[in-house]
């Protein structure tokens, strides 16, 4: 079965908490996030070996968008509702090495 058919829905809402796909308008805010709590990346996070640039961030975004779209790797941003977004990936497929969540709480 090809997996861009798969029905799975982009949003998940409840009355504090959002969990949605990443769009490419997360870029700047999602950037933020990861700049604030970098120190705490660096020590448990395997792809945070240096502080990434904006542009990065907007190719991480965008590319993330489009595999969610595609069903190949499931990307979401979560919040409660009036704060700033936090990440929570889940791989699939047999090359998922990793998970991780990032946490702003600032």
């Amino acid at each position: 079965m090809n997996p861009a058919l798969i029905e799975f829905p982009d949003l998940l809402e409840s009355e504090r908490l959002v969990v949605r796909s990443p769009k490419p308008r997360d870029d700047e805010e999602l950037h933020t996030a990861i700049c604030e709590t970098f120190d705490d990346l660096n020590t448990w996070m395997p792809w945070a070996e240096e502080l990434p640039d904006i542009s990065k961030t907007r190719k991480f975004v965008k590319n993330k968008h489009s595999a969610f779209l595609g069903r190949k790797d499931l990307v979401f941003l979560l919040s409660l509702k009036g704060t700033k977004i936090r990440d929570r990936g889940i791989g699939v497929g047999r090359s998922f090495r990793t998970k991780g969540i990032l946490l702003n709480q600032r």
